[in-house]
């Protein structure tokens, strides 16, 4: 059996020659997640090609490849890394003579083809009147980083991979923060947030960046995040004051997202004045106490239907969640979550019973409305009374019991602790539902 005859990249692969051709320079500029594909002149055994094929470096050691069939073509195989090759670095490629064709028939002799991966440098640069400035440059990022502490930042190409500090903004996808810098491997992850989120950027290193954000702190991967050092000037979520009430102005990716009114302002914030916290309770020596961010919601409520009914005359007197005002005191009855509670979240995720999943399957509470397809992957109940009542179950049972793994402590809570660590991947889920509760009840007279 022979390999055809010739070199010649196409779409991305590789047509190596016969055991009579000899290479004389190692390709070059190869992608470090660069697939190969192995083209024989007949059908090939795809269990002897993959005991011969191996991928060598430098060291000697053989690089993890998996060997696959190519769908329509009898006569390949892809070889693809399962890990990115090293930038910088000469590879071989080696067939061994051991690839036999389908009919049992074995090549000549081994094949070797040597490869030089992409070259990557880091840069050491400082910011100056708004463009970066490379200082020097390195082959490999530890390198770079200890070069760095007299400087602003690492690039590589034109993206920022370390800074002193600043903030990490979130890709398009949900984005899982982990405790350690092993991430994935070190356990899973602690939460997710997400995507287009600002979070405060701590340290980084070559594969993590650590950050903070509403309250957890942990670590995620350095590719699913864009660093923006402090030396920019970057943009960040901050609570201020707003005749007497705190705002809660939030940051994303492109540009400032809207405020939702969070509670009242607290005495160390004047009229009119910003402050920053990654906590929403920590304002550098001041500390903020929200009436409901904590508040246990397996405790029964203090309100009756008829003040629910003033909630909604007040707020929006022809929502249609107003028709089911009894279902949620059945809800508390029955599983033990504060009736006021499971309205307001009602309330918040529904748009007072408006939105399409409320509407379409009775889903009140976003069950199931996963980020990457919320409608089709919503829970659908039979009528408003199961839609409430059924939707407790799911909350009580899951993110309010001691020994379900989803349980992070009984009350709305941010990243840190509470329902927001699991229920949901906006970082201020808990501390909007906790406003919603707030600007609620002042609908009543009588103060849960």
């Amino acid at each position: 059996m022979r390999l055809l005859t010739g070199v010649t990249l196409i779409c991305g692969g590789l047509i190596l020659p016969t055991a009579a051709a000899a290479f004389e320079a190692p390709e070059s500029d190869i992608d470090i997640d660069h697939t190969w594909t192995i083209t024989w002149n007949e059908a090939v055994d795809v269990d002897t090609a993959e005991a011969a094929i191996q991928i060598i470096d430098e060291d000697d050691s053989a690089h993890d490849i998996s060997v696959q069939p190519v769908d329509g073509t009898p006569e390949a195989v892809q070889v693809i890394p399962l890990t990115d090759y090293e930038p910088n670095r000469t590879y071989t490629l080696t067939v061994d003579e051991t690839a036999a064709s389908a009919d049992g028939t074995a090549m000549d002799e081994t094949i070797t083809h040597p490869f030089e991966t992409e070259t990557v440098t880091w840069e050491t640069a400082d910011h100056v009147d708004g463009d970066w400035v490379r200082t020097d440059s390195f082959e490999t990022w530890e390198a770079a980083r200890e070069q760095v502490d007299e400087h602003d930042a690492i690039l590589q190409d034109e993206e920022v991979v370390w800074a002193h500090e600043g903030t990490a903004v979130t890709g398009a996808a949900v984005t899982n923060i982990y405790p350690t810098k092993n991430l994935a491997s070190g356990g899973g992850a602690i939460t997710y947030v997400a995507g287009h989120t600002t979070m405060e950027l701590l340290s980084a290193g070559e594969d993590w960046v650590e950050v903070e954000i509403s309250g957890a702190h942990g670590y995620t991967p350095a590719a699913a995040v864009e660093l923006r050092p402090e030396v920019t000037k970057p943009n960040r979520s901050y609570y201020k004051n707003n005749n007497g009430e705190l705002y809660h102005y939030i940051h994303r990716a492109a540009g400032y997202d809207g405020a939702y009114h969070y509670g009242p302002a607290p005495d160390f914030l004047d009229e009119g004045e910003r402050a920053y916290s990654t906590d929403g309770i920590n304002f550098g020596e001041d500390m903020y106490e929200h009436p409901y961010t904590f508040k246990d919601i397996t405790e029964p409520t203090d309100l009756d239907e008829d003040d629910f009914d003033d909630i909604f005359a007040e707020h929006r007197p022809d929502a249609p969640l107003r028709e089911g005002i009894e279902y949620f005191f059945k809800a508390e009855d029955k599983h033990d979550t504060n009736a006021f509670y499971l309205l307001t979240h009602a309330i918040h995720e529904s748009s007072w019973g408006e939105s399409m999943i409320a509407e379409e399957k009775n889903n009140f509470f976003g069950i199931n409305a996963v980020d990457s397809n919320p409608f089709e992957n919503a829970t659908t109940y039979e009528s408003m009374k199961d839609g409430v009542i059924e939707g407790a179950a799911f909350i009580s049972n899951g993110y309010l019991d001691e020994n379900d793994w989803r349980y992070e402590g009984p009350f709305p809570g941010f990243k840190g602790a509470g329902m927001n660590v699991r229920y949901a991947s906006d970082p201020y889920w808990g501390q909007k539902m906790a406003g919603f509760m707030y600007r609620l009840s002042e609908a009543v007279d009588d103060d849960e």
